[in-house]
């Protein structure tokens, strides 16, 4: 008799476990739901910021100093383009030989698109080279230095001149934009319109 209702019992308990389970789960669906609409959200939010920031530039461009920053940006645009096509071959063919070398071993070079992303963070000073060392040194110093001299010094100081180069002429045909003296007055005198 025990026996049986014990084994009554059991079944009960294990149909309410199976009912929290399922409620559980019904729970747990919407969560996910949730967190994706949350994250539809965060894209929508930061699609609206960098298009506020975008439209900020329309109202730089009335004082002439901050005006200097859209014209450069407009004249440098092309060149820099073309350096950033031109700059994806080595990358990628850095990045390549990242993967190859470490991607077995290392979760930040386990596909190519990590490991270019790992290349770009190492080009900002964001790397960890005792990472790399510590699986294979040869290889890890002479990727290391074939990737800090090309991206760091050389691409980067190309595209530091390619800027430069449109800034002088901007600065050129806008000589008033390097005048720095009536700066703080412009800016109050065109928040002021704004304002009113």
């Amino acid at each position: 008799f025990y026996k049986v209702r014990m084994l009554q019992m059991a079944s009960v308990l294990d149909v309410e476990r199976v009912a929290v389970q399922e409620r559980t789960q019904q729970s747990l669906d919407k969560l996910l739901d949730f967190a994706e609409m949350d994250s539809y959200y965060m894209w929508g939010l930061t699609t609206n910021a960098v298009l506020l920031w975008i439209k900020l530039f329309k109202f730089l461009g009335v004082i002439p100093q901050m005006g200097v920053l859209l014209k450069v940006l407009g004249a440098a645009g092309p060149s820099v383009m073309i350096f950033t096509l031109v700059a994806m071959v080595p990358c990628i063919g850095l990045s390549l030989a990242y993967h190859v070398a470490f991607g077995h071993a290392i979760k930040e070079y386990s596909t190519m698109a990590k490991a270019l992303n790992t290349l770009m963070r190492m080009a900002v000073g964001d790397f960890d080279f005792d990472l790399i060392y510590s699986s294979n040194p040869t290889v890890a110093t002479v990727l290391f230095w074939a990737s800090s001299l090309l991206i760091t010094v050389v691409l980067t100081n190309i595209f530091i001149a390619i800027i430069m180069s449109a800034y002088d002429a901007v600065l050129a045909m806008n000589p008033d934009a390097a005048d720095a003296s009536s700066f703080v007055s412009m800016v109050v005198m065109q928040a002021s319109r704004i304002v009113m």
